[in-house]
């Protein structure tokens, strides 16, 4: 097989993966991504206008992503569920579940959900860190504000999902071994 024909190959399995006609809850899927979508579409149209109007859009569509992603679709798409109760001493305690059997989940909802998840998580992070050598404060507090509420699902998630912390262990394992081999090999070791 040519080159050209692996790369298409690749290309093409990939994209399957996010097909939303392959997908088990395409409604869900959809706004799991839609919310992400309109606050980083909404955080930039701030960036250029006078007015505050997207910010406010950005942090209300931030604010419905964390409630959907959180009360509907870990539930429907990964079968996870998390929640955070306040104990009658007043110590929180964080509850976090998941349906016994993983692999059962359709895999394009899962790679839509766990998707969304970790990428806007890293774009946010990306805005954060740029916006570090900026003199504007209040978009770091924006950034920090989107990251808290998107990140707290992602972590929560992770903590619920059995599979995705083995998968995370197997590539820290993975590249860990990775980076050794490569020591060894270059005999630099110790």
């Amino acid at each position: 097989m040519s080159s050209q024909t692996e790369q298409a190959v690749v290309k093409t399995s990939f994209l399957h993966n996010f097909d939303f006609t392959k997908a088990g809850h395409p409604k869900v899927c959809f706004f799991s991504l839609l919310f992400k979508v309109v606050s980083l579409f909404c955080y930039f149209m701030w960036k250029f206008t006078d007015s505050q109007f997207p910010l406010i859009l950005a942090i209300i569509s931030a604010a419905c992503d964390f409630w959907f992603n959180k009360n509907i679709s870990g539930r429907i798409l990964v079968g996870l569920r998390w929640k955070s109760e306040i104990q009658e001493d007043g110590e929180e305690k964080w509850i976090f579940e998941c349906k016994s059997d993983e692999s059962k989940n359709n895999p394009v909802d899962t790679n839509i959900f766990w998707g969304g998840q970790i990428v806007f998580t890293a774009i946010w992070i990306v805005f954060a860190i740029a916006n570090i050598f900026g003199p504007d404060f209040f978009k770091i507090a924006i950034n920090s504000f989107m990251i808290a509420m998107i990140g707290t699902n992602l972590f929560a998630y992770y903590k619920c999902s059995k599979s995705q912390q083995q998968r995370v262990t197997s590539f820290v394992t993975q590249k860990a071994t990775q980076a050794a081999m490569n020591q060894v090999m270059k005999g630099q070791v110790f």
